[in-house]
C-alpha cells in the first residue's frame, strides 16, 4: 500500500472514529505518518468528497463495512447532501450487510436499567421496558410500521433519507414517576409537561405509559366518582334487603344499573383515551428519531421548532396501519389551529419562524404552538415541496452550533420568503381544507 493512501485513510479515520482504526492501517504499514502530511489529509477529509470516497473504497475492500459506512454518511451529512455515488453505496452497503449492531450495546443497556428491565429486539427497534414481552412485541410493531411509513413518504419526496446504520433505542416506562426520574437524572429535562421526549444527546426516545399519568387522572375523575357512587349504591342496597325493604332496595337497584352502565361508558371511554395517547406519543417520538438517524435532521444542528415538531406532528395517527404522514389530516392539530386562530392565540409568523424551542408557560400555550408547527410545515410540504425540501438538504449540510433567533428567520425568508405573508397563506389553506370535508 502507498504511503499517501496509509495517509489518506488515517486522516479520514481520525476525523469519523478516533484514531484506533487509523493505526491498525497505518501499523506494520511504514509506521508513522508525517505530522505535516496527515494535516493536509485531515484538512482534505474535512471538505473534499472525492479524497473520502476513495477512503471509503479502499475500506470496502479491506471489508470495513462500519467504517465504509461511516465515510459515506460522513459526505452525505457534512459535504455533499446530493452526493450520487455515495448515497448509492451507502444504501447498497446497508442492503447487503443489515444494522451493525454490538452486543455490547445490549449488555451496557441491560447493566443501566437493571434486571426489572427487559430488551426486545425487532429488526429496526431495541425496546428497552419494564412491562410485559408480548406489550413490547406490540410497541416494537408500531415502530416499525412508523419507519416503514416515514422512509415510505420522504423518498417519494425526494428527501433522500439514509438508511439507519444501527437498531435505534426506545425506552418504554410503565410508571410516570420512573419515567421523570430518568428525564431529569440523565436529560436534565425540566418542567413537567412533556409526555415523552427524544434525546439528541443519547440518541434515545422516552416515554411511558400515560394511565400513570397524574394529569390525565385528573382530567378523568368521572370515572372516581361513579367507582364511589357504586360503592355507596352497594352498601345501601345491602341494608335495604338486610331489613327486608324490598321497595328500596328495587330502586337502589335499578339506580345500580344505571351508574354500573355509565362506569362501564366512562371506562372503556378513558381506556381508549389512553391507549391512543399512548400511540400518539410514541409515533411522535419516533419521527424525532428516524429524522435525526436518517439525515432528514442533523444531529447538533439547531432547528426551528415549526420544522422539527411540525415534521413530528404531521405524523401523528392513531390507526399506524392506516396511511398517515403529511399528506394526511391530523384532525387533532387542525382543531387545535383553528381554534386558536379563531381566539387570536397563534403567535406571530416573524417572531415563530425564528424560535427554537416551545414556550412552556402554559400547556394550553404548547399546544397552540404545536398545531401551529403542524400547519405551518404541512403547508410548506404541500404547497411549496421544492422549497422545503432545499431547506432541508441546506440544513443538512450546516455546521453544528448554536443559532439565534434572527439568523433561523433569516434562513426561512431565505427559502420561503415574507413569513407573515406565508402565516396568512397557511390560514388559508387550513381553512379551505376544512370546508372540503
Amino acid at each position: 500500500m502507498s504511503m499517501l493512501c496509509i495517509t489518506r485513510i488515517f486522516a479520514v479515520a481520525l476525523l469519523l472514529a478516533g484514531p484506533v482504526i487509523a493505526q491498525s492501517v497505518a501499523g506494520g504499514q511504514g509506521g508513522p505518518v508525517n505530522g505535516a502530511r496527515l494535516k493536509e489529509h485531515r484538512r482534505r477529509a474535512l471538505s473534499d468528497p472525492a479524497y473520502v470516497m476513495g477512503a471509503a473504497r479502499f475500506l470496502e475492500k479491506q471489508k470495513s463495512w462500519e467504517k465504509a459506512c461511516q465515510a459515506y454518511r460522513h459526505i452525505l451529512l457534512n459535504l455533499d447532501p446530493m452526493h450520487e455515488q455515495a448515497y448509492d453505496r451507502l444504501m447498497q452497503l446497508t442492503l447487503a450487510h443489515g444494522l451493525l449492531d454490538t452486543p455490547q450495546r445490549d449488555q451496557a443497556l441491560q447493566r443501566e436499567f437493571g434486571p426489572s428491565f427487559g430488551l426486545y429486539e425487532s429488526d429496526h427497534f431495541l425496546v428497552v421496558h419494564d412491562r410485559p414481552r408480548a406489550w413490547a412485541a406490540s410497541r416494537a410493531r408500531m415502530l416499525e410500521l412508523t419507519r416503514k411509513r416515514f422512509l415510505g413518504v420522504l423518498s417519494r419526496a425526494d428527501y433522500r433519507p439514509l438508511p439507519l446504520g444501527e437498531r435505534l433505542v426506545c425506552l418504554s416506562f410503565a410508571r410516570y414517576d420512573d419515567f421523570m426520574n430518568y428525564a431529569r437524572r440523565i436529560d436534565r429535562q425540566k418542567g413537567d409537561w412533556f409526555r415523552g421526549y427524544y434525546s439528541s444527546r443519547t440518541n434515545r426516545i422516552a416515554f411511558f405509559d400515560v394511565q400513570s399519568d397524574p394529569r390525565l387522572k385528573e382530567k378523568s375523575q368521572g370515572v372516581g366518582r361513579l367507582e364511589r357512587r357504586m360503592a355507596q349504591l352497594n352498601e345501601q342496597t345491602a341494608r335495604a334487603e338486610a331489613t327486608g325493604d324490598t321497595a328500596l332496595a328495587a330502586r337502589l337497584g335499578n339506580a345500580r344499573r344505571l351508574v354500573q352502565r355509565q362506569l362501564a361508558e366512562e371506562r372503556a371511554r378513558w381506556k381508549q383515551v389512553r391507549g391512543l395517547t399512548n400511540i400518539t406519543h410514541a409515533i411522535h417520538e419516533a419521527t424525532h428519531q428516524l429524522a435525526f438517524n436518517t439525515g432528514i435532521q442533523k444531529r447538533g444542528v439547531m432547528y426551528p421548532m415549526w420544522f422539527a415538531e411540525g415534521l413530528a406532528t404531521s405524523f401523528e395517527t392513531i390507526a399506524p396501519a392506516a396511511p398517515f404522514g403529511p399528506m394526511q389530516d391530523n384532525p387533532h392539530r387542525r382543531a387545535a389551529f383553528l381554534k386558536e386562530a379563531d381566539n387570536g392565540g397563534l403567535l406571530d409568523y416573524s417572531t415563530f419562524v425564528g424560535q427554537a424551542t416551545p414556550p412552556t408557560e402554559s400547556e394550553s400555550m404548547i399546544g397552540s404552538a404545536y398545531a401551529q408547527s403542524w400547519a405551518l410545515f404541512v403547508y410548506l410540504y404541500r404547497q411549496k415541496p421544492q422549497a422545503l425540501r432545499r431547506y432541508c438538504f441546506y440544513k443538512r449540510s450546516q455546521k453544528p452550533g448554536r443559532l439565534n433567533e434572527s439568523t433561523l428567520r433569516n434562513e426561512f425568508e431565505l427559502h420561503f420568503g415574507d413569513p407573515a405573508a406565508i402565516g396568512r397563506e397557511v390560514d388559508r389553506f387550513v381553512r379551505q381544507r376544512t370546508k372540503r370535508r
